[in-house]
């Protein structure tokens, strides 16, 4: 059987941490010898990992921790993330695959960046974490959906844990409610999301109180806000805001998601994919979400508009969709409906975890591997999602996507508000993570060709 060695920096609250945690136990539980090398880094999914009985090494640097555990584990498939262009990590990563001479590198890109450093050694499967991921680096690389899908890339969707699949919750619905002081004639909707600056939305923030007006007994649940937010939020809206602290806890989030009515959903950089709407969709909440074509913007693939939830461009799309949704109970429930059906049959964890090892297999045949088990051959047809019509298709879907949102446009009052706030939180964050980092990122970006854009 496969022997599998997942690499990560990182095991914080992330949806690629979650996703490499998911799938690392679940290929476990198949049988597969799945190893997990942490480089410097711990937390409670590590934990998880380890009762869960997977193996987890820690190794202290790449460049010789890495290639040593190669060198001694000798296995089939090495499987690592990539957020940066200009990413020392991953080609770090590379250099140590290319000497042990690893049969197949798979490397999930996060944010669809094309590779900024050379290397001896590339990937042999890139795994994006959405179709729009995908799309940003094929119009940066210049080449086609097509030529990127025979050359080794795919949308393959990050893991999430089955429990969220599951209809019942381990609390009644009422009950946590109540703990969160939330009467039954009240509507609670929430945002879920790692208490980041960067991705706080001051679109959503602007569109809080015309909600609250048009919507008197709605509550708004944060899981979580930035510390510099929650002060302010509880100043102006007081009880009808509910904080609540950042957790990985599966248990306690199937229970949250189950006594919300539905999401509503915004980040100031957009989505590369989006995993906390998935996650709500799993649980049968309906989603409302704004489009961000300027940024990441995967969140328009994963809420179908008008099926699943709502896409809006504007405070007032915000304020309109999020009055129907609250006041239409039999709206509520069939897009609950169509929200839980489309997470299952695209997002949950067996469905993604056949693409993984689909991945995995295909890595192999692109390094030809010699003597594939006839049962991981066996999974490979009809595993893909998308199908290869989606990828030679999608440019044009995007594009419609990017139309069909609700709102009227912004105001240029509105425009010139979000862009005063955002500079503000802007320089917020910058002072925040010091001089050096965001010389960095202007580093990176120059190079790139794209100052003005994430690159």
């Amino acid at each position: 059987m496969l022997k599998i060695l997942e690499v990560s920096t990182s095991w914080g609250l992330g949806g690629a941490e979650q996703a490499i945690e998911v799938r690392a136990r679940g290929l476990h539980e198949l049988g597969f010898d799945v190893i997990v090398a942490s480089v410097n880094a711990k937390g409670p999914r590590l934990e998880r990992l380890k009762s869960a009985g997977v193996r987890v090494i820690s190794i202290t640097n790449v460049e010789s921790g890495l290639l040593e555990l190669l060198n001694f584990e000798k296995p089939d498939v090495v499987s690592y993330s990539r957020s940066h262009r200009l990413c020392h990590y991953s080609k770090n990563v590379l250099e140590a695959c290319r000497r042990a001479t690893v049969p197949a590198v798979v490397e999930t890109n996060i944010f669809g960046r094309p590779f900024g450093l050379p290397s001896e050694r590339y990937p042999d499967f890139i795994a994006h974490v959405s179709l729009t991921s995908m799309l940003r680096f094929v119009r940066l690389s210049g080449t086609t959906m097509r030529a990127a899908r025979a050359a080794g890339h795919a949308a393959v969707s990050p893991l999430m844990p089955s429990i969220l699949s599951t209809q019942s919750a381990t609390t009644d619905r009422q009950q946590f409610r109540r703990q969160l002081g939330v009467s039954d004639n009240e509507i609670l909707v929430c945002r879920v999301g790692r208490p980041d600056l960067r991705k706080w939305s001051e679109l959503l923030e602007a569109a809080l109180p015309h909600i609250f007006a048009r919507v008197p007994n709605l509550r708004f649940a944060f899981l979580a806000a930035p510390e510099s937010k929650i002060a302010k939020l509880r100043r102006s809206f007081g009880l009808k805001i509910i904080t609540l602290a950042p957790t990985s806890d599966r248990i306690y989030l199937s229970d949250f998601y189950a006594a919300c009515d539905f999401m509503v959903h915004s980040s100031a950089i957009g989505e590369s994919y989006g995993l906390s709407m998935a996650e709500a969709m799993l649980r049968g909440l309906p989603v409302v979400v704004d489009s961000t074509p300027k940024m990441d913007n995967a969140q328009i693939e994963l809420v179908v508009s008008d099926e699943t939830g709502f896409v809006v461009q504007s405070i007032d799309g915000f304020v309109d969709c999020v009055e129907r949704l609250a006041r239409q109970h039999d709206l509520r429930t069939k897009m609950s409906a169509a929200s839980r059906t489309r997470a299952e049959l695209r997002y949950s964890e067996p469905v993604v975890l056949r693409q993984w090892l689909a991945a995995f297999v295909e890595a192999l045949q692109r390094a030809s591997h010699p003597n594939l088990p006839k049962q991981l051959l066996d999974i490979l047809p009809g595993m893909r999602i998308p199908a290869d019509d989606e990828y030679n298709d999608f440019e044009a879907t995007y594009s419609n996507l990017c139309k069909n949102v609700h709102g009227r446009p912004p105001s240029l009052d509105e425009r010139a508000l979000l862009s005063f706030r955002s500079g503000l939180k802007n320089f917020a964050y910058a002072r925040n993570v010091g001089l050096s980092s965001v010389a960095s990122i202007a580093l990176s970006r120059i190079r790139s060709g794209r100052w003005l854009h994430r690159d």
